[in-house]
């Protein structure tokens, strides 16, 4: 009960899946960070301090190494000199770049991770009608979808795309003005795949073709595995419901079937009757709702409303 009232499975999923991107641009932004780091205090120190500082013996690739483990510490640490084995940084960068990414990342999930448990503890509250909240709801799904139209959520995006811009060309710009520049280049390959990647799947907004702004909507129960829950994404099973929507507009139910458990969302509905193609009401009332046609049909409707509302206001004015 108590994980259901929160919508443990919403933040679960929304961790596993929506915030991927997010975990992926980190990921590849570590890589960028470190390495250009290695190249810079490659080119500012001398080996023979540094082999010195290790110990006598130490080859140049053991120093390399050693001042690669450095970098990787002083990307953890905000600490302003950071002497490490091999180097010392009057002022470390490094850390407070890395921690910045930190900040940012974990603000966003923080942020849609708040607007997710409110819509559990909304959709629980006494009078409401709804199912408790889940993955599997058509609720989770819809508001997930339509946040990412939110005016606050587009101001996030706005200002990680612009951390992205910025970190990205700093990170560039201090490494193609060492002196392993090619090699600098060489081993930024996967880590500037895994940024651009991650920032460009962050910023996609899927626009479903079917209606959302129903209550026939908020009653869908999917059918999701635990699989579902770590590795399918809201946007995946948007695109599968439009393909299985528009087969079911030709009485082809097999994909509608297996993707929304039709007996839940719909109380008194029997299965053989969509099997059959037989005129069910609930079913047919359904699919109306949700079907391609009908968001273009609320468009229409609210167009003509505002073309009726601006000729009566000058109809009116007129002497």
């Amino acid at each position: 009960m108590v994980a259901q009232g929160v919508g443990i499975s919403c933040v679960v999923h929304f961790i596993c899946n929506e915030a991927r991107p997010l975990f992926l641009f980190y990921i590849g932004w570590y890589g960028l960070l470190t390495n250009c780091a290695k190249f810079v205090e490659m080119d500012t120190i001398k080996v023979g301090e540094g082999a010195a500082r290790v110990g006598a013996g130490k080859t140049l690739q053991e120093y390399e190494y050693c001042i690669f483990g450095d970098v990787k510490a002083a990307a953890l640490s905000i600490a302003s000199p950071f002497v490490g084995k091999c180097i010392t940084l009057a002022w470390n960068p490094w850390g407070w770049l890395n921690f910045s990414c930190m900040f940012i990342i974990f603000a966003v999930i923080a942020v849609m991770t708040w607007h997710i448990a409110k819509l559990a503890r909304n959709t629980g509250k006494p009078g409401k009608e709804h199912k408790p909240l889940s993955y599997q709801s058509g609720r989770f799904v819809r508001y997930t979808t339509f946040i990412q139209h939110k005016k606050w959520y587009r101001h996030l995006v706005s200002a990680f795309v612009l951390y992205t811009a910025a970190a990205v060309s700093f990170v560039f710009y201090v490494g193609f003005t060492s002196a392993s520049c090619l090699d600098f280049l060489k081993f930024q390959a996967q880590g500037f795949i895994l940024t651009i990647w991650g920032a460009y799947q962050f910023t996609q907004l899927h626009k479903p073709a079917f209606a959302m702004k129903n209550d026939s909507f908020k009653a869908v129960q999917f059918k999701r595995g635990k699989m579902g829950l770590v590795n399918q994404s809201n946007d995946d099973l948007c695109k599968n419901l439009e393909k299985a929507l528009y087969n079911a507009q030709f009485e082809s139910y097999a994909e509608l079937k297996a993707l929304i458990d039709l007996e839940a969302s719909l109380d008194g509905f029997k299965e053989e009757d969509a099997v059959e193609g037989k005129k069910n009401a609930k079913i047919t009332a359904f699919l109306a709702a949700l079907n391609p046609l009908a968001k273009m049909e609320e468009k229409i409707k609210e167009e003509e409303k505002k073309a009726a509302a601006a000729a009566g206001n000058g109809y009116q004015q007129a002497p």
